[in-house]
């Protein structure tokens, strides 16, 4: 299990983000941060800075920014802490700010965060999709419509209306996952083959999302994003028992449910 930058787990950052009850993780998280980031010791510092620069993309740091302030601060405004704050907000803060903050770079192409952190707009644009902000859709799909086909693939954008699609209605990109796969799942199996066998971007944005789970830090329970992806496996593997006609044939090294298969594997 990936514990988030935490190799051996026990690390007070780390113990505390096991914690299943949230309100006693978030008090535990905070106290963690406050013994060891702004630490007087540099050793400690350095390896709590390591955990949560390790951690921003696979945790909801945004309750702890006050601390990473505080820590940058400390630290004489290093511009990796700066990025890093930047980042929380971007991915983690309330769903207006994080529109405020996505929105110059979408118009205008780039922009500044609050810290100083440049952002560009193809980096915005996945941000927004796989957050569900679909405020942004109309002005995204503008700027896509004019991009050759080569282009979108270059700058990795090809999932993006996907992302859109699937994440619609996330409260925020750490629930996308959950949303999408539910909705995958209301989608009947002979149309979500087709879909997986036809739309690359649909592929690319689907094992985003499954990426995002791989990195979920659970004691013992595991996530409803890793039950819901099997769900999938299993009603797809059923389909295909009653239509071998499906268009992609099991044991393909190309076929995306092999793929969803072996990910699953080791967890």
């Amino acid at each position: 299990m990936d514990m988030s930058g935490c190799a051996a787990g026990d690390h007070p950052i780390c113990v505390a983000l096991l914690i299943e009850d949230a309100e006693q993780r978030e008090a535990a998280v905070r106290q963690a941060i406050r013994n060891t980031l702004l630490s007087p010791e540099e050793e400690s510092r350095d390896k709590a800075w390591r955990i949560l620069s390790e951690s921003v993309w696979k945790r909801n740091l945004y309750p702890y920014l006050d601390l990473i302030d505080a820590f940058a601060r400390l630290a004489q405004k290093n511009q990796n802490v700066a990025e890093l704050a930047d980042r929380i907000e971007v991915l983690s803060g309330p769903r207006q700010r994080r529109i405020e903050l996505l929105a110059p770079a979408i118009v205008s192409g780039s922009a500044r965060l609050p810290r100083g952190t440049g952002l560009l707009r193809t980096h915005a644009m996945l941000y927004a999709a796989g957050q569900g902000l679909n405020e942004f859709l109309p002005a995204v799909k503008e700027y896509l419509a004019v991009l050759e086909p080569e282009r979108i693939r270059a700058r990795r954008l090809l999932s993006v209306p996907a992302l859109f699609e699937l994440c619609e209605g996330t409260p925020s990109g750490w629930d996308a996952p959950v949303v999408a796969f539910r909705r995958i799942l209301d989608t009947d199996e002979r149309t979500l083959e087709n879909r997986f066998a036809d739309d690359e971007g649909f592929r690319e944005a689907f094992f985003s999302l499954a990426d995002r789970t791989r990195h979920e830090v659970r004691a013992q329970k595991e996530s409803e994003s890793r039950s819901l992806l099997r769900r999938i496996v299993s009603r797809q593997l059923e389909y295909r028992g009653t239509a071998p006609s499906s268009p992609m044939a099991l044991g393909d090294n190309t076929d995306w449910l092999v793929r969803l298969q072996r990910w699953l594997s080791p967890y």
